[in-house]
């Protein structure tokens, strides 16, 4: 039975390492810090939910649904991401992984705003790259 590698990235933020163990090489680790959110409450009415791509700018009635909330909802508080998220096989492959989640997170905080009116602006997000080390 063969060993196992242990690939381990550190943050150089926090100084913190966390390991992972496993089969595949690692060469890069995508490291996030990502801002929380307060709670918020979604008021009961009626609300244009619009889809597609382009769904900001398509709210003439082409793309999209009405949806009704029927008594308030409460949004709990959105805690902060920080630290390792992810490993990859090289530094590329975590750069774009990186863009992604950021346009994840960016894309949800832009329909809440236009849904329901209600600014969540997490625009502080980043991320960065480190190369991981053999244990």
């Amino acid at each position: 039975m063969s060993a196992k590698t242990t690939y381990i990235a550190t943050d150089p933020t926090t100084g913190e390492t966390v390991q992972r163990s496993s089969t595949r090489e690692y060469a890069a680790a995508l490291i996030v810090d990502i801002p929380g959110a307060p709670g918020y409450t979604i008021p009961a009415g009626t609300y244009w939910v619009a889809t597609g791509k382009r769904a900001h700018q398509l709210r003439n009635g082409v793309r999209g649904y009405e949806t009704v909330v029927h008594e308030d909802q409460q949004v709990s508080d959105i805690e902060p991401i920080k630290g390792v998220y992810s490993f990859h096989k090289d530094a590329e492959a975590a750069q774009k992984a990186g863009r992604s989640l950021l346009n994840q997170i960016a894309k949800i905080d832009r329909q809440t705003r236009e849904t329901y009116g209600i600014e969540v602006d997490r625009s502080a997000a980043s991320f960065q790259v480190v190369a991981t080390t053999i244990a």
